[in-house]
């Protein structure tokens, strides 16, 4: 085997096993010696590729992201004729199959959005950027096929929205979801979505 993918391999191990410690404990409660124990390999040969703590996790971080936008890019597509409402579920219900098949993952993703550690904020939001721009070109396109209501645009509609993930992102609801695993917190965006893009009230005739 050479030497190139002997390190691919070990990097690989190590982060399978971190991605596992913190999607479990998170930042604060994963330790090293836990990592390196379900790995079977030394915190000498764990930090002969990681410089610390937050490299390890943010390489998590930066893997969960990673895997995650190549597995919407793969089999994500907006059919206009399918309507707003199809599309959008079409996406949820693809994140939620993902994070299905990598449970990890999904508390990964959810402590990079409420429960991130204050002093790796702006790394984990720089390894966001990519999918947060993804998810707001989707959103125009699906939108860009929808009729809108009189006197709304486009651009105040992505405004409206930009404010609605944000507030959920850190709202009483979604961190009780976060207790109770992936399926929870998809269907409660994909609920609030569905509400802020037809409403709460009945039109009247």
């Amino acid at each position: 085997m050479k030497q190139e993918e002997r390190v691919r391999q070990m990097q690989q191990r190590i982060l399978s096993a971190a991605c596992q410690e913190f999607g479990k404990r998170g930042y604060l409660g994963a330790a090293v010696d836990s990592v390196c124990k379900a790995g079977g390999f030394s915190k000498g040969i764990l930090y002969y590729y990681f410089k610390d703590k937050d490299s390890i996790y943010l390489a998590c971080v930066q893997l969960c992201f990673n895997e995650l936008l190549q597995y919407l890019n793969t089999h994500m597509s907006v059919y206009p004729e399918d309507g707003v409402a199809q599309n959008v579920n079409r996406y949820f219900q693809l994140r939620m199959d993902f994070f299905q098949d990598h449970p990890a993952f999904q508390q990964l993703f959810d402590q990079s959005f409420l429960s991130l550690p204050e002093h790796l904020t702006a790394a984990i939001e720089e390894i966001r950027a990519p999918l947060v721009h993804y998810n707001w070109e989707l959103l125009g396109q699906i939108l860009s096929g929808a009729q809108l209501r009189p006197g709304i645009t486009l651009e105040e509609a992505m405004e409206l929205l930009g404010c609605y993930q944000s507030f959920l992102n850190h709202s009483k609801r979604m961190k009780e979801a976060l207790q109770n695993g992936s399926a929870a917190q998809e269907k409660l965006r994909r609920q609030w979505m569905n509400l802020l893009l037809y409403g709460i009230v009945e039109s009247p005739a």
